[in-house]
């Protein structure tokens, strides 16, 4: 027993280093799979969304020697891609002004961490300008130095529209038989490219502006099928393109890309059609097989669920109403909108609204069947919290995934001055320019950390920011799983221990909240490291490994919001167990057991401490200060005030703004009413209260007294966004002992 769980434990980490080593491995010819960074959209949906889908859910199927051994052979097959295949693509230099042009002084993007001395390699047709390697175009912070392209005025999407700059191609070409090539442009002023035989031959290729110019200006080259390319072209004005097309003898038109025609150096000469052709058709083996890979770990974690008893037909149907139920509510509310306005057409957009309510249908769904099939109770084979992110997740998934398509494989456009902005700056600066110590800020004025996750996204990802934001969404499940886990642990029932991450899911789905998801901030990440550092402190085991895992989200979740740092001192009375009863017994007890756990509550706290401690010292060594933060940010500008709880409580309005009504004040009423409930745990317990962990209403209490001294502004609910789940949770303790007392009391069976 012990040799086969040794072996699986081998397998699996083999099988974690292979995988890994073959998503990152460049294939050199154009494929899906075509390693670091991964750019383009199979790849980015595959390594963004569906690997790790996979590795939550069946973990296991890695484990296994047959696994191991397709992946070591997958892995084979494009070592001999990276070994052998000449590089496909054309090597692309942009450059801001003419002046940069002629010094060859050429602007770097996240495309040349991975490839030294160019800004883009052209694998496909760039057909919108925010295709084109711009991922430099950034409105510069007032800290940083004057560049070209930064004196241009207006808002964001205008001073895009009106950016020019210079473009250069390098590259060679293979011509397939009978057949000539044509460059389409768009938006470009002086240009040319030229095309150089080996034998010294020149030709200017061909360019076109319209698609039905192509084959109107398409020219025999010479015999010659092998040529070099170098080109310059000037862009100008809002509408780009850059399209290397094909024309056969008939004058049909189709794409050079995927047919072995372009390649980004002389290299190529010394292959062989044929030998060429088997190394595309090797890509298509590794791109297939690992498809069919995926797909049969997808198959398998399915099986695997289902005999476990996580994945249940309830659970199936209930999971997939929530996935499409939006895309069924937004055409009804356009109708009904139609019909209750006189005919007038209004615009209903799919906002995450019809989300929330398609998750809290398949909730009442889901708790419907429990109740009526005992043989189904979602409380049945423990698992609750991935029964909860087996409900929740493909609907949020899908949903983001589908609503951000359009940014596959292109730049996104942050607001201008704005925070979103400044952390895609300083992403840019580390990964770019590797600023990894100094990241814009010699001392930190932003929050830390965030930086640096928009940085690991860019520099595995490039220029798209799609897998950054779908990071939060993933940050959003994540926390909805552990928190019914958490209530599992506090013996809360199968009905309210659902209810809970409902609760947190459709809040932060509606209303405000909503804007911060994939807004480029902190927020949503701050919060599932403070989830996750309750989560393991509620464990129970008070184990070392354990201990230190919560010290370590709490320190990331530190370094992410500043402000953080009072609640997650406060959480490490989670690693003491409840008791239930009367306030003096329930202290009375509560400090017997904090003075039996001491050593793991001093190895949280020291954790933390050395968080705090890391950052002054980085703070003195790069800004010569040994001091937590910048002391000039607007947090301490103001006076602190009652209208500063407010805001927290009201999710964001000010006092001016009066209270929200309807459904929005549904979110306020429940970080009130949490709050002031938790709080009260601590020093009166009647019967509703009896079982609420004191570590809640510390917790709280740790969380709000940050606020007495800093003020709380600006992007409304960021202040709200982690205070919610802790008042979830108290308002689910205290709803489940009301519902269990009037279950024992009722006479009814």
């Amino acid at each position: 027993m012990e040799i086969n769980l040794a072996s699986k434990k081998i397998f699996l980490t083999g099988s974690f280093v292979t995988l890994g080593i073959f998503l990152c491995l460049p294939s050199r010819i154009s494929s899906w799979f075509d390693g670091l960074p991964w750019s383009n959209g199979v790849e980015t949906v595959s390594t963004a969304l569906i690997i790790p889908l996979l590795v939550f859910v069946g973990r296991a199927f890695l484990s296994k020697r047959v696994t191991f051994l397709i992946l070591i052979s997958l892995l084979a097959l494009k070592s001999v891609q990276f070994i052998g295949a000449p590089e496909a693509g054309w090597q692309i230099k942009v450059f801001p002004s003419l002046q940069t042009s002629e010094k060859g002084d050429f602007t770097r993007t996240y495309s040349t961490v991975w490839q030294e001395g160019v800004s883009g390699i052209l694998k496909r047709p760039w057909t919108d300008k925010k295709d084109f390697p711009l991922d430099w175009f950034l409105p510069l912070l007032k800290t940083t130095e004057s560049k070209d392209f930064n004196i241009i005025t207006g808002p964001i999407e205008e001073k895009f529209n009106n950016l020019s700059l210079w473009l250069s191609v390098y590259g060679s070409f293979r011509l397939p038989q009978s057949t000539k090539l044509v460059i389409l442009t768009q938006g470009t002023g002086q240009e040319y490219i030229q095309a150089v035989s080996k034998k010294g031959e020149t030709f200017a290729i061909p360019i076109a502006h319209k698609l039905e110019e192509v084959s109107e200006l398409a020219k025999p080259f010479s015999s010659e099928v092998d040529w070099s390319i170098s080109g310059k072209l000037e862009y100008i004005g809002s509408t780009w393109a850059f399209q290397p097309l094909l024309v056969d003898q008939e004058g049909a038109v189709t794409s050079a890309f995927g047919k072995g025609a372009l390649w980004q150096n002389s290299s190529v000469f010394s292959f062989t059609d044929q030998k060429l052709l088997r190394h595309q058709f090797l890509s298509k083996v590794i791109d297939y097989g690992f498809l069919i890979f995926l797909a049969i770990w997808f198959i398998w974690s399915m099986r695997q669920l289902w005999a476990r008893q996580i994945l249940t037909l309830p659970l199936i149907i209930w999971s997939t109403t929530a996935t499409l139920l939006p895309w069924i509510l937004a055409p009804l509310a356009s109708k009904l909108v139609w019909l209750l306005f006189a005919k007038k057409i209004l615009s209903t957009p799919l906002n995450p609204q019809y989300l929330a309510i398609s998750i809290c249908v398949a909730c009442i769904g889901i708790m419907a069947c429990s109740h009526s099939r005992p043989d189904l109770r979602l409380d049945r084979y423990q698992h609750f919290g991935t029964k909860v992110f087996l409900l929740f997740g493909p609907a949020l998934l899908s949903y983001f995934t589908i609503r951000w398509w359009p940014q596959l494989e292109r730049i996104s456009l942050w607001p201008l001055g704005d925070d979103h902005t400044a952390y895609q700056s300083f992403a840019r600066l580390i990964v770019v320019e590797g600023q990894l110590l100094t990241a814009g800020e010699p001392i930190f004025r932003y929050n830390p950390f965030y930086r640096y996750i928009a940085a690991f996204f860019h520099w595995l990802f490039g220029p798209s920011a799609i897998a950054q934001r779908l990071a939060d969404v993933w940050f959003i499940l994540g926390a909805a799983s552990m928190l019914a886990s958490i209530s599992r642990k506090l013996q809360i029932s199968a009905f309210f221990s659902i209810l809970i991450p409902m609760a947190l899911t459709i809040t932060y789905l509606a209303g405000d909240y909503w804007h911060h998801i994939g807004w480029g901030l902190a927020e949503y990440s701050a919060m599932f490291f403070l989830v996750s550092a309750i989560y393991y402190l509620s464990l129970g085991s008070g184990s070392l490994a354990t201990v230190l895992t919560a010290g370590v989200f709490a320190v990331i979740g530190f370094w992410l919001r500043l402000d953080h740092i009072g609640v997650l001192a406060g959480i490490v009375f989670f690693l003491i167990e409840p008791e239930k009863g009367s306030c003096s017994m329930v202290w009375k007890d509560f400090i017997h057991k904090v003075k039996m756990n001491l050593k793991p509550i001093a190895v949280y706290l020291g954790v933390l401490g050395s968080g705090f401690l890391i950052l002054m010292l980085r703070n003195w060594f790069a800004g010569g200060q040994f001091v937590i933060h910048s002391s000039n940010h607007p947090n301490f500008s103001k006076a602190v005030t009652l209208e500063n709880f407010y805001y927290i409580f009201a999710g964001g309005n000010k006092f001016s703004s009066g209270p929200s009504l309807g459904l929005l004040a549904v979110p306020s009423l429940t970080l009130l009413l949490g709050t002031i409930l938790g709080l009260t745990a601590l020093i009166w317990r009647p019967w509703p209260l009896a079982r609420l962990p004191l570590s809640i209403g510390i917790t709280l209490t740790g969380l709000l007294s940050v606020y007495f001294f800093l003020h709380a502004w600006g992007y409304p609910p960021r202040y709200s966004i982690h205070l919610l789940p802790i008042t979830v949770l108290t308002l689910g303790v205290i709803l489940d002992t009301c519902w269990k007392r009037f279950q024992a009391s009722s006479p009814l069976p």
